[in-house]
Order: C-alpha cells, then sequence, then structure tokens
C-alpha cells in the first residue's frame, strides 16, 4: 500500500511539473479551445487559426467597467426612445386639451393623454437619473490605478455554424494571471464590441481634457 501511495504521488508530481513546463502560448490555446468546443454549433469543425496574447489592465479591461458602459449605451439609446414618446404624448395631450370641452368623450381623452404624457415625464426623469449616476461611475472607475488583471487572448478560428456553412470569427478573451480561468469573453465582430471600443475612445479623450461633465456615447 505504501508502494502505491509512493508511486501515485510521483505521477502527481510529473503531471505538476508538465503544467508548470507548459509556455504561456500552450495554455492560452488549450483554455481557449476547450471554452470553443463547449460553445460551438458544430465543435468538430472547430479549427484555430492564431492566438495572440497581450496583458490586460485594469481599469479598463475590467468585466465590470466593460458592463457599465454597455449599460450606459442602452440607456442612451432607451433615453431617444422615451424623449420620442415624450414628444408624441405631448403632442397629443396639447391636441385633446383644445376638444377638451366639447364633450365628456373629450374630456376623458384629454386626461388620458395627459396621464400618458406625465408618465413619460417621469419615465424619461428616471432614465436621465440612472444614466448620470453611471456616468459618474464609469469615470470614477476610468480614473482608477492602472493594475494588471491577467492576459486578452485575441483568438481567430475557423468553424461551422447552425447552417452548416464553414465561418472565420474573432473573439476575445480575458484570463487570470494564471492562465487557467476564463473572466469574459466577447465576440470582437458583434455590434456591442465595436461600439464598446469607440466609446473607450471617447471616455479617455474626455478624461484627458479633463472634461466629465458630461458623456455623449
Amino acid at each position: 500500500m505504501k508502494h502505491l501511495n509512493f508511486v501515485a504521488m510521483i505521477v502527481v508530481m510529473a503531471m505538476s511539473l508538465v503544467s508548470c513546463s507548459r509556455s504561456p502560448q500552450d495554455k492560452a490555446e488549450a483554455l481557449v479551445a476547450e471554452a470553443m468546443k463547449m460553445s460551438l454549433y458544430v465543435p468538430e469543425s472547430y479549427e484555430p487559426l492564431a492566438t495572440q496574447i497581450d496583458s490586460a489592465f485594469a481599469p479598463y479591461a475590467s468585466p465590470e467597467f466593460y458592463d457599465k458602459v454597455i449599460e450606459f449605451m442602452e440607456l442612451s439609446d432607451e433615453l431617444e426612445d422615451c424623449e420620442r414618446d415624450m414628444k408624441w404624448a405631448k403632442s397629443s395631450m396639447l391636441s385633446s386639451k383644445g376638444m377638451a370641452h366639447w364633450s365628456e368623450y373629450s374630456r376623458n381623452e384629454y386626461e388620458d393623454d395627459k396621464a400618458e404624457y406625465e408618465e413619460c415625464v417621469a419615465k424619461y426623469d428616471d432614465l436621465q437619473s440612472e444614466r448620470e449616476k453611471l456616468k459618474d461611475e464609469i469615470y470614477e472607475i476610468a480614473s482608477g490605478q492602472e493594475e494588471f488583471i491577467g492576459y486578452h487572448i485575441f483568438h481567430r478560428f475557423r468553424c461551422k455554424n447552425n447552417a452548416n456553412m464553414s465561418m472565420v470569427s474573432d473573439m476575445l478573451f480575458l484570463v487570470d494571471k494564471d492562465m487557467v480561468q476564463i473572466l469574459a469573453s466577447y465576440d470582437a465582430e458583434e455590434q456591442e464590441f465595436e461600439d464598446f471600443i469607440e466609446a473607450l475612445d471617447v471616455i479617455k479623450e474626455n478624461l484627458s481634457a479633463g472634461e466629465t461633465d458630461e458623456l455623449i456615447l
């Protein structure tokens, strides 16, 4: 029994040495390949084409920062829609107000239009307040101390989609310092990711110029 335990210990030590001897490139490729095969429609069609590693630093590389910027842009879009609805509701209210004295039906229509307008105004104010809070949080995070948090892995690959068509795609992974865990992953070809990159440039420019009172993305 002691002999078997000794052998087992030697095997574990040997495996640890092999794992430790793997290069960062080997670790990155293995980690990404495992993640890709778990997420693809046709895992067996996966073919890695290129894998590049770069150091990742907070605050800009942190998933929290990414999520807040995306949420800010979504709120901005929602605010635009709400402002359009508010203008339409106000126009309807003013139109029905001029006819409110005609009949009970006209008065009720005016009250409904007024209530809808007031609801739109309240929603707009809430969204604006929420976006203002997010803006402050984004600038606060962006002004933080630079800190090494892991690595970015840019990965290009070929695979088949759900229509069985071969395609080449790009992914960006954020992994921990030891390259054993994926912290976040982004489809580099999605509009959301492209919007984030553009927003990042705006945020950096504003910080550099000391203009943090407003954020237009």
